[in-house]
């Protein structure tokens, strides 16, 4: 919706519907579309309640697609959006294979070091890269890519490869494998990816990626990407 319409639908003045959705939109409870300044529900609402997928064709798209990748991988199966500079989980499906990863739908992880969040990242504008990579990188495991320039050098290949890898950057011992997923506009909106013990993901991780961007070209495909249209510039 639009000032405006809002204004009107909750019977308040404008200057005070501006103030409340500025308020809202500092605190990621609703985002604000840059091309026509019209107000969506915002992902913080997701991790208080259901709102946020309620609002968007995202985990309907994407679940079926999850489905299918569990059953050719047999790991666990994660879909992610991009919030500032964290990720937070939207739709898990558990591995039935032995090894507990450790993500619950609702939760924050930091991008940077992440799968999910680095295939996100990439896909930004350089100047919003550079904006995030002024914040601190504390190393999670001594395999965290925590220094600015390496983290920009890594962003710049994922974009160029199409997917990114966690090798035990967030968690020692677990390695994940992720792609970017587009809207009609093509435009990042989401990730998925599978996450796996080293042990199983290293030996088969040339079939994974080809399964993970499979799936996330499908992904966006279903909300409208065309098939000849590619990531975001």
């Amino acid at each position: 919706m639009g000032m405006s319409e809002t204004a009107r639908a909750l019977g308040l003045a404008k200057s005070t519907t501006y103030r409340l959705l500025t308020a809202l939109r500092d605190r990621g409870y609703v985002r604000q579309m840059t091309s026509t300044g019209r107000y969506l529900i915002g992902v913080k609402a997701f991790e208080v309640g259901s709102g946020f997928l309620t609002q968007t064709d995202l985990r309907s798209a994407s679940y079926p697609e999850m489905e299918r990748l569990l059953q050719e991988t047999e790991e666990t199966v994660h879909l992610a959006v991009l919030d500032g500079f964290d990720v937070v989980y939207v739709e898990k499906i558990v591995s039935p294979r032995p090894f507990s990863v450790n993500s619950e739908v609702g939760r924050r992880s930091p991008a940077y070091c992440t799968a999910v969040g680095k295939a996100m990242l990439a896909q930004q504008d350089m100047a919003s890269i550079d904006r995030w990579l002024q914040a601190p990188l504390p190393a999670l495991t001594l395999s965290t890519i925590s220094d600015p320039a390496d983290l920009k050098r890594e962003l710049a290949n994922v974009r160029q490869a199409g997917f990114a890898t966690d090798s035990e950057e967030s968690e020692v011992g677990l390695c994940c494998l992720a792609a970017p997923i587009f809207d009609h506009s093509g435009h990042v909106v989401a990730a998925i990816g599978i996450a796996a013990p080293k042990l199983r993901m290293v030996p088969s991780q040339d079939l994974y990626q080809s399964q993970v961007l499979t799936s996330a070209q499908r992904i966006s495909t279903l909300l409208g990407l065309p098939a000849s249209a590619g990531r975001s510039s």
